[in-house]
């Protein structure tokens, strides 16, 4: 139990210090192994274990979604929201169904996006910016 108190509080610390890039990266993080948890509880008919981790999938799909600039991204951010969207839709419809191999698809998308951000947060360290898009809270993430 103590561990389990130490582990929560080094994860609280770790949101609550990291830059806005890296919190970023974090959500893509909660949302890709989330998902991939969620894929596994459906192979196995765990489904209380695949509730939790779809939700927390969801919430961090969502809070990618929310933390779009529409006014500083223009077309890259509405396209960010229509990719997020469909992810969502795709998502539903692979908990609805119980089918993980629905997931492959959101989890290469969430993928590439990661891999895309990471340079983007890179280039934009390098160059003393702060990324356009970023998650506004992250409850969820400790």
């Amino acid at each position: 139990m103590e561990q389990d108190t130490r582990t929560r509080q080094y994860r609280q610390t770790s949101v609550q210090t990291a830059d806005r890039g890296k919190l970023l990266l974090m959500v893509y993080d909660v949302a890709i192994s989330s998902l991939q948890e969620a894929g596994r509880c459906m192979d196995c008919q765990d489904h209380e274990a695949k509730g939790r981790h779809m939700d927390k999938a969801f919430r961090a799909v969502g809070e990618l979604r929310k933390s779009l600039n529409m006014e500083r991204g223009k077309d890259i951010a509405r396209n960010l929201d229509r990719l997020y969207d469909f992810m969502m839709h795709r998502m539903t419809e692979a908990n609805f169904n119980n089918q993980s191999a629905h997931l492959d698809v959101v989890l290469n998308i969430l993928g590439d996006l990661r891999e895309t951000w990471t340079q983007v947060v890179r280039q934009q360290a390098a160059e003393g910016e702060e990324p356009a898009s970023v998650p506004q809270s992250s409850g969820f993430l400790a």
